[in-house]
């Protein structure tokens, strides 16, 4: 039968984790409970319940960065952190539903899901945001976009999540869209995106999808053709980008739905129209 372990301190989540590396991190259990056809939930692994660890569940702010625990309720971040995280990163938490999931998902539990990357995620990783990966004898930081190869976590058995950390920069524009399909019962495409404008240019961009999957879409080579550029930007120019990401798409993501990809086409084509409006 598999043990229950209730640290109370990080130190000794860490010291249990190297003793039972292949234990279960548990928090709210969300996941695994919505993922059970079960109406008892039982679990084959031992299981860490580390709710009881305060220091996994602060949120410490510097002039430039906020440090938030992994074990840091949704609710708890909405609330502590409304005039403080990045609106897109808001947005999208307070967007989840059904609402009562947010006074029981944590951000840790968001990051560390193998099988779904939420908006929540896809956010994070527009954001740069950074992971506090800790175990008994080491601590490191790894960007959010380094933590997957493929859908297998880049973790060691012994290493935990306990931190996530975002750049407090300042942006123009700070968008966050849900698309949904009323003709599916798919979950929304998500669109995320991040300008800075120096006059009617565009100096710094980055934009992301999700589409509430495995799959977190974003391009860095179409960011950087676009920096640089001239708001209105051309329609001739705003024709080769669409082109290009629609190929991109094709090559990389043949495995999403061609209506599900023509959505993430046009959302692209209204996003570089709208620029229009902020110069």
């Amino acid at each position: 039968m598999p043990a229950i372990f209730e640290p109370k301190t990080l130190n000794s989540l860490l010291s249990i984790k190297k003793k039972h590396p292949d234990s279960l991190i548990y928090s709210s259990g969300l996941e695994k409970i919505c993922q059970s056809r079960e109406k008892i939930v039982s679990f084959d692994k031992d299981i860490i319940y580390i709710e009881r660890i305060e220091e996994l569940q602060r949120m410490n702010r510097s002039e430039r960065y906020i440090e938030i625990g992994s074990a840091t309720r949704i609710n708890n971040i909405i609330d502590k952190g409304k005039n403080i995280i990045p609106s897109i990163l808001l947005q999208a938490m307070k967007n989840i539903t059904p609402p009562n999931f947010k006074n029981i998902l944590t951000i840790g539990g968001i990051v560390y899901s193998k099988k779904e990357r939420s908006s929540i995620f896809s956010v994070l990783s527009i954001l740069d945001a950074k992971l506090e990966i800790r175990s008994s004898s080491s601590t490191k930081w790894i960007s959010i976009d380094h933590l997957f190869n493929d859908n297998e976590i880049n973790l060691e058995p012994d290493e935990v999540i306990t931190k996530i950390k975002l750049y407090l920069g300042d942006y123009d524009i700070n968008m966050y869209r849900e698309i949904y399909n009323g003709y599916s019962n798919e979950g929304p495409i998500t669109f995320s995106a991040l300008v800075s404008l120096a006059k009617n240019n565009i100096n710094f961009i980055k934009f992301i999808f999700s589409t509430s999957n495995t799959f977190v879409i974003r391009n860095k080579e179409i960011e950087s053709n676009l920096e640089g550029q001239s708001i209105p930007i051309d329609d001739k120019f705003t024709a080769t980008i669409i082109s290009q990401f629609s190929e991109y798409l094709d090559k990389k993501y043949d495995i999403i739905k061609n209506n599900r990809k023509n959505i993430i086409i046009n959302t692209l084509n209204w996003f570089i129209k709208e620029l229009d409006f902020y110069c």
